[in-house]
């Protein structure tokens, strides 16, 4: 049984939704929010069961996203998830619901060369349709 000081991470989205639009007036797209969602449950498959409030820890994401990068997911893919979960933590830690500020969390920045350099593309035309 859930305790509410260990509460399913997938229970503060909800929480961490409403926080923002009262404290700063900004929304989060329900497309925001399902991704959230999409990266607690990322978590949760690593885990074995689902996350709760106690499992962010440095330990628990380094390993999760160590292993995410070992078995072949692309930078641009957990670094997206490692924000996801990393957005949920602050919003626990700023609010309260845990002491642990998320400090030494592998880094996941993909960065240009990832990417297909300018030279790499075609050129443009430099003719223009009449």
């Amino acid at each position: 049984m859930t305790t509410t000081t260990d509460p399913p991470l997938h229970d503060l989205v909800a929480r961490y939704v409403a926080w923002r639009e009262n404290k700063t007036g900004q929304t989060v797209t329900e497309a925001t929010a399902r991704h959230y969602g999409h990266c607690i449950n990322s978590l949760g498959r690593y885990l074995g069961r689902p996350p709760q409030l106690s499992d962010l820890t440095p330990t628990t994401i380094n390993t999760w996203i160590a292993r995410q990068l070992s078995r072949g997911k692309s930078l641009a893919y957990v670094h997206s998830q490692r924000i996801g979960v990393l957005v949920i933590w602050r919003f626990a830690h700023r609010t309260g619901l845990t002491c642990v500020w998320p400090d030494g969390i592998l880094q996941t920045t993909p960065n240009r060369s990832d990417r297909a350099a300018d030279d790499d593309l075609p050129p443009v035309s430099s003719s223009r349709v009449a």
